[in-house]
């Protein structure tokens, strides 16, 4: 059973006890799934991927996110801003994007904290010659997951996207954690819409 907790709404200033719930709605899964087997598997992860707590007595959901990013002469930076009312606090991460060697590799990263307290400490780099020369674009990532809880501390990941036709890109990934061994993945993006 879920895990009941006390929400004070700032929408309409009730106290209410209230159950996380799953977000969306299982019928748009169903009817995606009839007529549109990728778009309702994604949208079915997407709803599981997270709970949204709404109050009782107005219906409104509780939490907010917020992004600005700008370019610099060099790359570019973003700040990102969450709250949730199970969270304790208002979450902050920066992001950013720059190039190490101009037109070979790039720097990206992630470092800030989530509305737990948690460091979010994410790494990676991406190699635009291999897109311009190979039409392949490889990720190597690097999150250090040690304020988590996880059995793991570290993660390594290395995706590579390269398209097959207009709207199909082959996907490979490898994942790498700390005490298991190497993980390997390959599949299909299909792109639906414009």
């Amino acid at each position: 059973m879920a895990k009941k907790v006390t929400l004070h709404c700032p929408n309409c200033g009730k106290k209410s006890p209230v159950t996380p719930q799953v977000r969306g709605k299982l019928w748009i899964t169903l009817v995606l799934l009839c007529f549109f087997i990728v778009p309702g598997v994604l949208y079915e992860i997407w709803r599981m991927a997270g709970k949204v707590v709404t109050c009782p007595e107005c219906g409104k959901q509780t939490g907010w996110y917020a992004r600005g990013a700008f370019q610099t002469d060099n790359g570019l930076v973003g700040l990102n801003l969450t709250e949730n009312t199970l969270a304790p606090r208002v979450g902050g991460t920066v992001d950013f994007s720059l190039p190490v060697v101009r037109k070979r590799l790039d720097l990206y990263g992630e470092l800030g904290r989530d509305t737990w307290g948690r460091d979010v400490r994410t790494l990676g780099t991406y190699f635009p010659a291999l897109y311009q020369k190979y039409d392949l674009d490889l990720f190597l990532e690097y999150s250090d997951l040690s304020d988590f809880g996880f059995a793991y501390r570290n993660e390594f990941l290395l995706r590579a996207y390269r398209p097959i036709n207009d709207r199909t890109y082959g996907v490979l990934a490898l994942d790498k954690r700390d005490g298991e061994s190497l993980r390997f993945g390959a599949g299909l993006v299909l792109q639906i819409g414009q």
